[in-house]
């Protein structure tokens, strides 16, 4: 059954987290002050990455920044630790939120949770948090609901875009999720979302249908997705795919 879906043509995915104003539960005297957390260096020394109280009685210990303006939240980069105790980042959430958690209480209405991450991160390794659906919201954070460890994190960068969006374009598309299908690929291009890949897949007359890779790719332009427009040889042709965890399938009907 095919499934309309409505795409909004966004601008492209940025940090809007680097440098913004930046709380964390506890402090430990002397070092891993909360802004290392956006300063734009990824360097996993203790030195130039954040870290709460030893000591805290607070079962939540949580890092939080303010991105001074409502976003809509894609994606969440994370990175660890790497000089040591890179297992103190295991079990966390990502939240968003409407209003500043350190003031007020948590609840549905204000706060909504991103990604729950099961299992610890790799000493010095940066993780991609992609939202459950994009989130909006002022405030992100990452919170170690349960563990005794004090929270140690080096870089926090929030992909997102402006809550206002360019324009609405109306397309025919369905989604299989973590499935890629084998057809003739037209072209391999580098995309910030979901809708830049469509549109481009739109705009060529030879493209049916779309692999979309699920993981963001370090590239010149900065943080992108790979976008394969393909060609199925019309309608004799079959949409075939194959389980496939690191892509999406997305058939224009």
């Amino acid at each position: 059954m095919t499934v309309p879906a409505v795409f909004v043509l966004l601008p492209a995915l940025t940090n809007v987290a680097l440098h913004k104003p930046t709380q964390q539960s506890t402090y430990h005297p002397g070092f891993g002050k909360p802004e290392n957390v956006v300063d734009g260096n990824s360097d996993t020394h203790l030195d130039y990455c954040t870290h709460t109280a030893d000591r805290d009685q607070n079962p939540t210990r949580w890092w939080m920044v303010d991105l001074r303006a409502f976003y809509t939240v894609h994606t969440v980069l994370i990175t660890n630790r790497g000089d040591c105790c890179g297992f103190r980042l295991s079990d966390f959430d990502v939240e968003v939120s409407t209003q500043n958690l350190a003031r007020v209480a948590m609840t549905s209405q204000n706060t909504q949770l991103c990604y729950h991450h099961a299992g610890s991160v790799a000493d010095g390794a940066t993780v991609q948090v992609d939202c459950s659906q994009p989130i909006r919201g002022r405030y992100v954070r990452v919170v170690l609901h349960t563990s005794v460890e004090p929270l140690n994190i080096c870089e926090v960068q929030v992909l997102a875009t402006s809550v206002a969006p360019a324009f609405i374009l109306t397309h025919n598309f369905v989604r299989t999720k973590a499935h890629k299908a084998p057809g003739d690929v037209i072209q391999q291009v580098y995309v910030t979302s979901v809708t830049q890949c469509i549109t481009t897949c739109e705009k060529d007359p030879a493209c049916t249908d779309v692999n979309l890779a699920r993981a963001m790719t370090v590239t010149s332009q900065g943080l992108k997705r790979a976008c394969q427009l393909l060609s199925f040889g019309g309608i004799s042709q079959t949409d075939v795919t194959d389980p496939n965890a690191d892509w999406d399938f997305y058939q224009r009907s």
